[in-house]
């Protein structure tokens, strides 16, 4: 697997904590508030986490899962 950067990183362990937490995954809303950033940035590190095979992704609004 690809190296993840600081920031995909923090952002796949709130991803992980956060179902860990609630049975169920975040919308990229939450994740953007999370860190203070847009929903488009969240999506894009979504994206990058899904490309270097960290999670992957469905279809519906909280569709991020763990591989």
């Amino acid at each position: 697997m690809t190296n993840l950067t600081a920031r995909e990183d923090e952002v796949l362990a709130y991803i992980l904590g956060y179902i860990s937490d609630n049975n169920y995954s975040p919308m990229l809303r939450e994740i953007a508030m999370k860190f203070g950033f847009t929903k488009m940035r969240a999506s894009q590190l979504v994206d990058s986490l899904v490309r270097k095979g960290r999670i992957r992704k469905t279809s519906g609004y909280r569709g991020i899962r763990i591989k």
